[in-house]
């Protein structure tokens, strides 16, 4: 596992993440400056309203699309002690830790979640989880060995903590507040309260009828919860970007992002008087007071243990450097327990404070940025911690077979024959021996001038593209001696070879083809310009299927490699990262929209026919037959099967709907008049409604009750008092009594 503390780490980590496309933090790009690095973000959530209606897109069913199995891993953001065990997240999983040896820490248990596992709170029998784009989700832990979800509510916003007292919940929703929960019943929660804050808010503490809330970049809040129903606001102390918050006796010790740990007296609540405060150097995250000493989980630079018997004048005892970003603490037993990031669970002995020795280490996993299917075996690029082979023979329980280090960021991977090929960001191309599985080992490397990006094998050749820069050709017809043959293009994204011709994803041109028949001499034969950055291409047949991040899915005719022609596109749903195509179907990643399948039967006329709302970012898939290979990012693999029917297959099929559907407008752009084609399954309440960007309603099309059909109505771009309305994008949404869909337009005047 790599570490990566100094600012020149810090750095190439930025770049990393630049690098696949993810973008900044959320946090950053709602300008609140929060790198936070294992949780980058698309810059597509520009603007709270765009957000919003995201959210509306996401939260529909999954539509054509059956979830066969997930391999969860990701990374350890959170930690919880129970009696005699440890909660902690593992990407969109819960594992139940049992650390009656601490020193071998072993897995009782795991449950499965939407979402990425932020935070962690145990109240009896059941585990409270800040699910994030999943909400609040309820597990029952009666059974250890067998933790089942049992309730869940879904929150306007990201989760990102929670505290349990009596009967209520209490979360703390980003962008939205503080919303209240009654959890009385476990299996029905239901929201009884809120106070929306002007900040981002991030941890919650309770003491008493006071409730403690890390608002991000407006400090702390102190608020009055003596009624549940209404929470009312007392106090607010700037601190710089709070993170988390306990109260011992008076005082408030904040984590806080900019200034690490700050104290606030908090004695009166209608008068708050910050104290003292320690800079560790480095982020301030999760606190945990035990007696007179402070556990501050310090991001890079690890836990730090401050003194704070003194109040106004804490001192910092000892510290540990962890191997990855301390997020999250607790103690228990002379132990404390760091959530570590990619660094996975660190188990310290802090008997003696000066200095807390390291005793025990539970992995988990990072970052899925790629996978490859041979067989029955997975084999995922997870970030900082390398390879992944992974046992899918059942995939409804996908093992880990090994787990195999590389130096820096792996990036992406190409299997052929016992031969794993992996690209890793700043040291370049790597050969795993995976005649063995369970003793894989790097044979031999090749070191790129830039960060590699992508791998495709060809033949006796590998195509190893960079971050924005030059495809190297390296003979690997003896993997043991990799031998570098040619270079070419320039600001490449991904690449395909099929044939005499490679197929270039590129940031600036868009679609770039090159002769490869002589590797040595490769030589550039035609360009399209796309709207970019192109991030991926995959080719079938005579057409290569584009991924371009923010202008959608495009087809291109390449019959004639010399001149290639768009024939088609769709547009984007989230951000468009990655595109595999298999049969009829080409299935696109699309960033925070999940996976997207759409019909290419007739290339000329895609049509979509299916989604799946994957828990955090989908970056990247791989597909064999019906089944999709989803990379999503902090939140592992998900494994889909495909359940559509393409055009021709539905000629033979009912011509009642089986589904509620919401066909993209034909013709889009249009200029002014577009027409919008749905689908009833059932007979109902209909209302379609055109939004702008900022989420204000522009014009209702539908407001009628409707029998199940095929129905298809016209906007002529006005709003409702029939004025024409100004260019740009708009979005549509569908809505009957049970179900929800929603699309984009462009208007261009």
């Amino acid at each position: 596992m790599k570490a990566y503390k100094s600012l020149g780490y810090f750095l190439l980590t930025i770049l990393v993440f630049f690098m696949t496309g993810i973008g900044l933090s959320r946090e950053m790009v709602r300008g609140n400056h929060d790198t936070r690095l294992g949780r980058a973000y698309s810059l597509l959530e520009s603007s709270r309203d765009i957000v919003s209606l995201q959210k509306i897109w996401l939260e529909q069913d999954n539509e054509n699309v059956s979830l066969l199995g997930r391999w969860p891993n990701g990374s350890c953001l959170s930690v919880c002690s129970g009696e005699s065990l440890l909660y902690i997240g593992n990407g969109g999983a819960l594992d139940i830790i049992d650390v009656s040896d601490p020193t071998h820490p072993v897995r009782k248990g795991q449950c499965v979640l939407p979402s990425l596992v932020i935070s962690v709170f145990k109240k009896g029998n059941y585990v409270y989880i800040a699910n994030d784009f999943a909400g609040l989700r309820i597990v029952d832990i009666s059974n250890p060995e067998a933790p089942q979800e049992v309730g869940f509510f879904d929150t306007e916003n990201y989760a990102q903590d929670v505290f349990v007292e009596g009967n209520y919940a209490y979360v703390a929703d980003y962008d939205s507040g503080l919303i209240v929960i009654d959890v009385s019943d476990p299996t029905s929660p239901q929201k009884v309260g809120a106070l929306d804050t002007d900040g981002n808010s991030k941890g919650v503490f309770v003491e008493g009828n006071y409730l403690y809330l890390a608002d991000g970049s407006q400090g702390l809040r102190i608020i009055d919860i003596s009624d549940p129903t209404a929470p009312t606001e007392l106090n607010l102390q700037r601190t710089g970007n709070a993170f988390d918050v306990m109260v011992k006796d008076n005082y408030a010790y904040v984590g806080d992002i900019w200034n690490g740990l700050v104290i606030v007296d908090v004695s009166n609540p209608n008068y708050l008087v910050k104290v003292g405060s320690y800079n560790p150097g480095s982020y301030g995250y999760g606190v945990q007071v035990v007696d007179s000493l402070v556990y501050l989980a310090g991001s890079w630079t690890g836990l730090h243990i401050v003194n704070v018997s003194n109040p106004s004048a804490p001192t910092e005892i000892g510290f540990y450097d962890t191997e990855g970003w301390a997020r999250n603490v607790v103690v228990r037993d002379n132990n404390a327990y760091v959530a570590d990031w990619e660094g996975g669970l660190r188990i310290l002995d802090v008997t003696d404070q000066q200095p807390p020795t390291e005793i025990g280490v539970y992995d988990t996993g990072n970052i899925a940025s790629g996978c490859f299917v041979t067989g029955n075996l997975m084999y995922v690029t997870d970030g900082w911690n390398g390879l992944y082979i992974v046992d899918i023979s059942d995939p409804a329980h996908p093992s880990t077979f090994g787990r195999y280090d590389t130096p820096y960021f792996a990036m992406g991977v190409f299997v052929s024959g016992n031969y794993a090929y992996v690209v890793d960001a700043d040291s370049g191309l790597f050969i795993f021996d995976i005649s063995d599985p369970s003793a894989a080992h790097i044979v031999s490397s090749m070191k790129t001038q830039r960060s590699a990006r992508q791998v495709f094998i060809s033949g006796n050749y590998a195509y190893v593209s960079e971050d924005e820069g030059e495809v190297y050709i390296i003979d690997i017809s003896d993997p043991e001696n990799p031998t570098e043959v040619s270079r070419f293009g320039y600001s490449v994204m991904g690449v395909y070879v099929q044939g005499d011709y490679a197929y270039l994803a590129n940031s600036v041109m868009g679609f770039t083809v090159f002769n490869v028949s002589d590797p040595y001499n490769p030589q550039k034969v035609s360009s399209i310009v796309i709207p970019g950055p192109v991030e991926a291409v995959d080719v079938s047949g005579t057409y290569a299927y584009v991924a371009c991040s923010y202008s959608g899915f495009r087809i291109i005719d390449i019959s004639n490699p010399a001149a290639p022609v768009e024939v088609a596109y769709l547009d984007n749903l989230g951000r468009t990262r990655h595109v595999s195509i298999s049969g009829d179907f080409a299935y696109v990643a699309e960033n925070r929209a999940g996976l997207r399948i759409v019909d290419i039967s007739d290339p000329t006329q895609p049509k979509d026919v299916g989604y799946y709302d994957t828990g955090e970012f989908a970056v990247h898939v791989f597909t064999v037959d019906r089944l999709a290979y989803v990379s999503d990012f902090e939140d592992g693999v998900y494994i889909l099967r495909n359940e559509a029917t393409t055009g021709i297959e539905s000629e033979r099929l009912s011509t009642l709907p089986k589904s509620l559907k919401l066909e993209q407008n034909y013709p889009n752009p249009f200029n002014p008049i577009t027409n919008i084609t749905y689908q009833l399954p059932t007979n109902g309440k209909v209302r379609l409604t055109i939004y702008s960007l900022s989420g204000e309603e522009i014009r209702t099309l539908v407001n009628v009750d409707q029998p199940a059909g095929t129905y298809q109505v016209t906007w002529d771009g006005c709003n409702q008092s029939g004025r024409p309305v100004s260019s740009g994008m708009y979005f549509y949404r569908l809505e009957t009594q049970d179900d929800a869909r929603i699309r984009k337009m462009l208007l261009l005047r």
